[in-house]
């Protein structure tokens, strides 16, 4: 398994990064293997393209969607089956889930996305930190084209190559 991972803090545009990459996949000529479960801004997608598989996970907040994320990896055994064996993850991460969800949640994650040794995962992890609410929203577009921009042409070469 290959991971990307967006990091960040709140509102850093973690989320609007992996639906703007599960975008790009689309265009490139993936297809979603099953449904996506959409809730609000977010989405989880198991896509394929040539014997590639990608799971992309925007959802990073809490521990209700940690779970549907754990529900949607159990039910399509990406973990288990061998066709998947090759499966790119590219997902958020928040580093700490505040209010009533108050925990790490990004421990909770990772061990829900197979991460629990993450000194020998094959991982890029990059971190965005700039508050997009704290904006104008000229440099919020900019931020976001530059940022997409520069995780495309990651998961674009390799370990990735997609």
């Amino acid at each position: 398994m290959y991971y990307f991972i967006i990091s960040g803090i709140k509102n850093a545009g973690k989320t609007t990064c992996v639906c703007n990459l599960y975008n790009y996949l689309i265009s490139k000529g993936y297809m979603d293997v099953v449904p996506p479960i959409k809730k609000n801004n977010d989405i989880i997608s198991l896509l394929s393209y040539q014997q590639q598989f990608v799971l992309i996970n925007s959802a990073s907040d809490n521990e209700q969607e940690r779970i549907a994320l754990e529900s949607f990896i159990n039910t399509h055994k990406l973990f288990k089956d061998k066709q998947y064996s090759n499966l790119v993850i590219i997902t958020a991460l928040r580093e700490w889930a505040t209010g009533k969800y108050n925990c790490d949640i990004r421990k909770a994650y990772e061990n829900t996305l197979g991460l629990n040794a993450r000194s020998s995962a094959n991982l890029v992890d990059i971190t965005i930190g700039i508050d997009t609410n704290n904006i104008h929203k000229t440099q919020e577009s900019t931020y976001f084209y530059f940022i997409t921009n520069m995780a495309i042409n990651m998961i674009s070469s390799p370990p990735f190559c997609l």
